[in-house]
């Protein structure tokens, strides 16, 4: 087994463990009130008294559920990255990072890269981006990978996804992650500046826009808006304005009342399965 199975398998293992416990602790709480409602009976309280009692149960299921959809998502994107062919790290790229010992280097003639990982995250380049960005260029991309690996960016975005996947009546948690995203890439771009220099990161966010495929996040998200919004942290200007649509912020609104009346609704039948 090779260093790089034996750190995926680990990272399976962690995402199961806490699966496992959240799931473990939702099922202990329902399971030993099954027989609260006969005792005492929502019919002989108010709705809401019903609803305030269920509500630490509905917490725990929608952590739990937030839990399940970060986790399948991560085995999911750690099985697509282990499926990419790798080479060993060229002395170029070791001489550049500080953290050598976290970088992977793929073998595809594209220009990639990325920061993935969980529990501890790897940075990735391609043999296509080392052989066909210029020095100072390639420095960049390393700094600005880092600084997401620093900031241990994939398992913030990880959670944010799921969360999003989750609250899918809510479009507005959607607009959140994307407005998170974005502001990660900015941080990442202005940590790379600090050390490479403004020439530099341009030069490599052009090369990499150019030329990366279409089905890759390469390089973070660098089209419409996103990629003025970088640019404008280049040029030091203003970024462009990202308001909230008014379509999203209504529907939002709307599936969050009509699943708080779901909720209300069935509040009895939440107590009989919530904290005993």
């Amino acid at each position: 087994m090779t260093a790089h199975e034996s750190l995926r398998r680990g990272s399976f293992r962690v995402s199961a463990a806490i699966l496992a416990v959240l799931s473990g602790v939702t099922l202990s709480w329902w399971a030993g009130a099954l027989a609260r409602l006969a005792a005492s009976g929502c019919g002989q309280m108010s709705i809401w008294a019903c609803t305030a009692d269920a509500a630490p149960a509905a917490a725990a299921a929608l952590v739990t559920t937030v839990a399940a959809r970060a986790a399948w998502l991560g085995i999911a994107a750690a099985r697509r990255v282990d499926a990419l062919p790798r080479i060993p790290v060229p002395s170029a790229v070791a001489a550049t990072t500080v953290r050598a010992a976290r970088v992977v280097c793929l073998d595809t003639g594209d220009r990639l890269a990325f920061c993935a990982g969980l529990w501890r995250p790897r940075l990735y380049v391609s043999r296509g981006a080392v052989e066909r960005l210029a020095a100072d260029e390639l420095a960049a991309v390393l700094a600005h990978e880092e600084a997401h690996l620093q900031r241990r960016d994939p398992l913030r975005g990880l959670l944010r996804r799921a969360g999003a996947d989750v609250l899918f009546f809510a479009p507005l948690a959607r607009h959140w992650d994307h407005r998170r995203r974005l502001r990660a890439e900015l941080a990442a771009d202005r940590a790379a500046v600090r050390r490479t220099g403004v020439p530099a990161l341009a030069g490599a966010l052009l090369s990499m826009v150019a030329t990366a495929p279409a089905e890759t996040a390469a390089f973070g998200p660098a089209t419409g808006s996103a990629l003025d919004a970088r640019i404008a942290v280049l040029t030091d200007t203003a970024a462009p304005a990202d308001p909230i649509p008014v379509g999203t912020s209504v529907v939002s609104l709307v599936g969050s009342l009509a699943t708080a009346a779901v909720v209300l609704c069935l509040a009895p039948l939440a107590l009989a399965l919530g904290l005993p």
